[in-house]
């Protein structure tokens, strides 16, 4: 019986120095306990070192070091020239997430037991090497998501499951059928967009009863507007598949100083152990705010009936958003076919004009670490 896959990508912006270590630090198989897979084909899209190394048969184990001697090692194939903020292609040549869909694609069903993308993130998606969308022409990409993805575009896109894009139709269909039921999916960057922090805590500021319904209603309309924009529903919405992923508005921690309140930070060391005591153990986690300054994880688990994870990742898959979708419904929310592609700060002041237009004032004090 062949062993199960699991994937491993490191992106553009960890792929130097020390912080190559966190690729091979904190993947795990359940939410929120121990359960290692004993021997896998452990397979490695290190794009900043432009290659993709497998392990054949290798026992699972974490560490801050690359296992030695990969059984293969091949470079990215199509590499291609991604362009700058003006539209113009640069001269250096790269892989692209293009080569990861199409390497999942040509699997077996059923056989992928793990994918974690290592990168830093936005609500847009995984950042690769975190370039620009324009047209294949070059021009700014308009919002319509069924328009085609540049061919020099190397970064996850919410548009790769529209139209004629690479996850889109039947090609979707192949990416999803290669994991297994139980797999674990996991999205460890940010999904900080900006101003959705300061609506989770106004809506949980708001007076109890009658009194705070009304902009208790628009704030969540806000949010979960926002939220199923997001590149981890259109993952999991489009393709039936269980994502984790940080929860709209925050960014993540993975390093041994964990910012807290104010100028301080816990001094926390690695251990390898899953699940952590995040209060000693050094484990990529969600922003250490979400739940204990902001208290949002009762927002999450209460209010939108979100399951998180031992490390405050939320669970994006179609169960959970189906029924956020119906509290848009009456609000006439717009369908997930357009989205700001370029400046997400824009959507996010396009979605409070609508509240402050009712109320006089959008988001409560701010901290330190605010957005």
């Amino acid at each position: 019986m062949a062993n199960p896959i699991v994937i491993i990508v490191l992106c553009d912006g960890l792929g130097r120095g020390s912080l190559r270590e966190y690729a091979w630090m904190y993947t795990h198989f359940l939410p929120d306990r121990e359960q290692l897979p004993g021997k896998v084909d452990l397979v490695f899209f290190d794009y900043p070192g432009g290659v993709i190394k497998e392990w054949k048969a290798w026992t699972f184990a974490r560490g801050k070091k690359e296992p030695p001697s990969p059984t293969t090692t091949t470079p990215i194939p199509n590499l291609v020239r991604p362009r700058k903020e003006n539209g113009k292609l640069k001269k250096k040549e790269v892989g692209s997430v293009v080569e990861l869909y199409t390497w999942v694609k040509s699997q077996k069903k059923g056989s992928i037991k793990a994918l974690h993308v290592y990168s830093h993130s936005s609500e847009q998606g995984p950042a690769v090497w975190d370039t620009y969308q324009f047209t294949s022409a070059g021009k700014k990409m308009p919002s319509d998501l069924d328009l085609d993805r540049d061919p020099h575009d190397t970064d996850f896109r919410v548009r790769d499951f529209f139209g004629n894009n690479p996850l889109a139709g039947s090609a979707g269909r192949a990416f999803a059928d290669a994991f297994a039921p139980d797999a674990s999916i996991k999205l460890w960057g940010c999904n900080a967009m900006e101003g959705q922090r300061s609506v989770v805590r106004d809506y949980l500021d708001q007076p109890t009863g009658a009194d705070g319904d009304p902009k208790r209603e628009a704030l969540l309309k806000v949010h979960v507007d926002a939220l199923i924009r997001s590149f981890p529903v259109a993952l999991a919405e489009q393709l039936n598949l269980k994502v984790w992923a940080s929860p709209l508005g925050w960014g993540s921690d993975y390093s041994e100083h964990i910012p807290i309140t104010g100028r301080r930070h816990l001094k926390v060391s690695y251990q390898k152990t899953f699940p952590p005591d995040l209060k000693k153990d050094q484990w990529w986690r969600v922003s250490w705010f979400f739940k204990n300054y902001d208290h949002a994880d009762d927002f999450y688990t209460k209010v939108l009936n979100a399951s998180i994870d031992a490390v405050h990742y939320v669970l994006y898959e179609r169960a959970w958003i189906g029924p956020m979708r119906k509290k848009l419904a009456k609000a006439d929310a717009p369908a997930m076919k357009t989205a700001p592609v370029e400046s997400p700060y824009s959507l996010q002041q396009r979605l409070t004009d609508r509240i402050a237009a009712l109320f006089p004032r959008i988001g409560g004090g701010q901290d330190p670490q605010d957005d």
